[in-house]
């Protein structure tokens, strides 16, 4: 609207140009007639000169002239703004309505682009369905295949499985027998070899105790002959008449290796020269037999000088 008026304004002359023109004439008519009235008391001396009149009307003329021509131009400036301003607001109208149009054309666009990003997306989303929906049968079929196979693996799972425990029970049974068979056996060999053992022990037994009751009668028989030899080899001057039973350690040939009271007579000085006197009796006599001397390692005798 405000390009509209300016344009309505801009045919002729402005109002501000007619009234400087109005004042600046009423002016020159003022100085006109003043001059003039001036002039009257001079109409005596007709024979003065009118060359200052001439050059006076001359000289307000061109005045009034460059005044004229200044407001003019001062005119012609502002209507060249006024043109210049009419001018960038028709430049800023274009603008205005291009910006407007490229904003209508962009608006358009982006609905443009809007719908077929919508269309797109709605597409993408038909896509996506159909591909999991394809991708759904595609696992259920794989998962039936799959279920179908492992139906298979475990029947055949299960049949190997009742071959392997019918071949283990066989198996089993098999290994069973010849445990019993060798448990058997073993238990025969083992009753043969426990009857063997306790035969022979008894033998062994037979034998020793009457190796050993040869061997009480041979120390019998040489009892004597040890008792004296001891006696022998005695030292000791208190009482005579006491007993005590040594155990005493020998090695082959009647050596004596240790001898010990085992039941005292009450006097240790006796105990003790029974001691030495088994010691200086060494070796003591024994029975020849090589076999006997093993019942005669370690033997008790009860030292009794008067018995």
């Amino acid at each position: 609207m405000r390009s509209d008026r300016s344009k309505r304004r801009g045919h002729g002359v402005s109002l501000p140009f007619l009234l400087s023109v109005a004042v600046h004439l009423a002016l020159l008519s003022v100085l006109v007639l003043n001059f003039s009235l001036s002039s009257k008391p001079m109409g005596a001396k007709k024979n003065l000169s009118t060359e200052p009149i001439i050059q006076a009307k001359a000289v307000d003329e061109q005045k009034i002239q460059q005044v004229v021509e200044q407001i003019k131009a001062k005119e012609e400036k502002k209507k060249q703004e006024e043109l210049e301003r009419k001018k960038e607001l028709k430049e800023l109208e274009q603008k205005r309505q291009q910006e407007e149009q490229r904003l209508q054309e962009l608006e358009k666009k982006k609905e443009i682009e809007k719908k077929e990003l919508s269309e797109l997306a709605e597409k993408k989303k038909l896509e996506e369905q159909q591909r999991k929906e394809a991708e759904e049968k595609r696992k259920a079929e794989d998962q039936k295949r799959k279920e179908a196979e492992e139906k298979r693996k475990a029947e055949d799972q299960k049949r190997k499985e009742a071959e392997k425990k019918r071949e283990a029970e066989e198996k089993k049974k098999a290994e069973k027998l010849k445990k019993e068979q060798e448990k058997k056996k073993k238990a025969e060999a083992l009753q043969k070899r426990e009857a063997e053992k306790k035969r022979k022990a008894a033998e062994a037994k037979k034998a020793r105790q009457a190796l050993e009751r040869r061997a009480d009668a041979e120390f019998n028989r040489y009892a004597a002959r040890i008792q004296a030899k001891v006696e022998s080899n005695w030292r000791y001057s208190g009482q005579q008449c006491l007993t005590a039973k040594v155990l005493v350690q020998l090695a082959p040939g009647g050596v004596v290796r240790n001898v010990r009271v085992i039941r005292g007579s009450g006097d240790p000085v006796f105990d003790r020269s029974v001691e030495a006197a088994f010691l200086r009796a060494s070796p003591l006599p024994l029975p020849p037999d090589p076999q006997l001397f093993e019942f005669y390692r370690e033997i008790e005798f009860l030292f009794n000088p008067c018995g």
